[in-house]
């Protein structure tokens, strides 16, 4: 879920990373947790703009054009971080 400020709120089993928590291996989030862009590396003032979830993976796509995935890759569900 996003906020009107462009930050990411993920609950859930992040294992196998599927919630995108940096340097975090495996962790439940029962509470949503917050993050924003600068927390995976984006310049400052990179926001999310939107989002997506499957089961074991997410995609988050920010302000600067950037698409972040995380997770389970089994069937090519986390293919690119590359720029659109």
């Amino acid at each position: 879920m996003l906020d009107i400020e462009g930050t990411a709120w993920v609950f859930g089993r992040n294992q196998p990373a599927a919630l995108g928590v940096p340097d975090v291996d495996a962790i439940s989030e029962n509470a949503p947790r917050a993050l924003r862009a600068t927390d995976l590396g984006a310049s400052p003032g990179t926001k999310f703009v939107n989002a997506a979830c499957g089961r074991s993976h997410s995609v988050l796509v920010g302000s600067n054009g950037r698409v972040w995935t995380a997770g389970l890759n089994t069937l090519g569900q986390v293919w690119s971080t590359a720029p659109l």
